[in-house]
Order: C-alpha cells, then sequence, then structure tokens
C-alpha cells in the first residue's frame, strides 16, 4: 500500500509540473499614489501547489498579495487565474472566482459566537451546503467544535486565527492568499497552524500563496518559493527547504543588491 502510495504521489508531483500555471502575473507595476511598490513582477503558481514569497521588509509581498485579490489596482502588466485574466474583475467577483486572502491578523467579529462567525463565511451557500461546510471544518480544527457557542472575543489567539482562516474556508477557496497567518501567535503555536494549512493543501487541493513572518515555517511548508528584493522577483527556489541551510537566505535580508 505504502509503494501504491508513493506511486500515486510521483504521478501527482509530475502532474503539477506539467499543467498550465494555475496563477500567473505577468510584468506586474503597482503601488500607493505615486510611490511604485511593484516593479515588473512576473510569477507562477501551479494547482495545488504552496509557494512562499520571502524578502526583506518593504519588498512588495503584502502588495502582491492586494494585486491578486483586487484590492489594489495595478499600473502595467497582467494577472491570470485559472486561464482568465482578472484586470477589470473587482474584488467581490474574484471572491466568487475562489481568490479568498487572509488578511494580516485575522479579523473576526468578537460579539459573535465560533458558528455564527463561520456561518457569516458562509452566507452564500445553500443551507445544506453550509452544514456541510461547518461539519467539515469544525472537524478539521476541533479547537473550533468545542468552542462552537463561545464568543470569538473570549478566544485565545490561536484560536482566533483558527476561526478567521475557517471562516474564509465557509466560502470554498480555490487559491488562499495567505498574509501573515501566524502574526500574533505564541511561538509554540506557529508550527501547528502552518502544518493546518499543509493539511489544508493536501487534503483539499487549495492551491495557497504564503506570505509569512517566521521564514523557516514558511520554507518548510511550501513547494517553492520567489524571492522578491525592491518590488522585484530576484529568484526562484523549487527546493525552498535547502535555503534554511545556505548563505542565501542571509543575503537576501542583510544585502542590499542580492542577486542584481
Amino acid at each position: 500500500m505504502l509503494n501504491n502510495f508513493l506511486n500515486m504521489e510521483k504521478l501527482f508531483n509530475s502532474d503539477i509540473a506539467n499543467q498550465t500555471p494555475f496563477l500567473k502575473t505577468e510584468d506586474v507595476f503597482a503601488g500607493y499614489g505615486k510611490k511604485e511598490i511593484l516593479r515588473g513582477i512576473s510569477l507562477k503558481i501551479n494547482k495545488a501547489e504552496i509557494v512562499a514569497l520571502i524578502g526583506p521588509n518593504g519588498a512588495g509581498k503584502s502588495t502582491l498579495l492586494k494585486v491578486i485579490s483586487g484590492m489594489l489596482k495595478i499600473t502595467k502588466g497582467s494577472v491570470w487565474f485559472n486561464g482568465k485574466e482578472l484586470k477589470d474583475i473587482p474584488t467581490h467577483q474574484r471572491v466568487k472566482e475562489g481568490i479568498l486572502h487572509f488578511l494580516q491578523g485575522g479579523p473576526v467579529f468578537p460579539s459573535l459566537t465560533v458558528r455564527e462567525n463561520l456561518e457569516m463565511g458562509g452566507r452564500e451557500l445553500s443551507s445544506e451546503k453550509r452544514k456541510e461546510a461547518l461539519n467539515e471544518i469544525t472537524e478539521f480544527f476541533p479547537e473550533l467544535k468545542a468552542n462552537f457557542n463561545r464568543r470569538a472575543g473570549l478566544l485565545s489567539g490561536g484560536q482566533r486565527q483558527m476561526l478567521a482562516l475557517g471562516t474564509i474556508l465557509m466560502q470554498q477557496p480555490k487559491l488562499l492568499l495567505l498574509d501573515e497567518p501566524s502574526a500574533g501567535l505564541a511561538p509554540n503555536l506557529v508550527g501547528g497552524f502552518m502544518e493546518k494549512i499543509e493539511e489544508l493543501n493536501h487534503l483539499f487541493q487549495i492551491t495557497v500563496l504564503l506570505v509569512e513572518q517566521n521564514i523557516e515555517q514558511a520554507l518548510q511548508v511550501s513547494q517553492r518559493a520567489y524571492v522578491l528584493v525592491n518590488g522585484k522577483v530576484q529568484a526562484e527556489y523549487t527546493e525552498p527547504k535547502q535555503l534554511l541551510s545556505s548563505e542565501d537566505l542571509e543575503k537576501i535580508f542583510f544585502q542590499e543588491n542580492y542577486l542584481s
């Protein structure tokens, strides 16, 4: 049985390598007012991959996520998702297409219960599908199930992050844009939370673009990584775990002219 599983895993990885990119950005420029942040970003993500964006503060990582989700307009270039150009598609329509953005801090409604928060996330679903999604998510996050009728404002930081992610999952994402998902978590909780993201990817085949302050954890769960420096892609790593033991990681964060 183990050999069969390994063979299936090889076939799956081969399919990913040969498929048309699920998400693609081409020469994207964007910024805030007159301040240009992204200066020609081109990258691609295949379906069911976890890809990390790493780089120093101000490199444009969060800005790129905002461009993809529609929160920020591009000034030049194009973004393609599932074979469709997103240029004229507003944020709410991108959500319907399956692009969900987890904003830093994972906001929830503190006065509502866990159940009510989750139901808010699934308000566009039929009652039957909403019930199925509730069951699925609370099984995946047992702590949410244990606090189902508790107000979100009374949850621990880790539980609130789970709830914020669960609320997004109620919307059945195809592409999950994660902006600092471990922000505010106690260090001993970060590893477990990142493992949950990896499980989501494996179980539900959700494609993930990850920006994470804990670089080691991000590289551990990612299949590929892009390095952003000064609004440009400076490098791509197909074996991101190898970065953990190389000198490149230090150069990325402490040398301005990394690979320039």
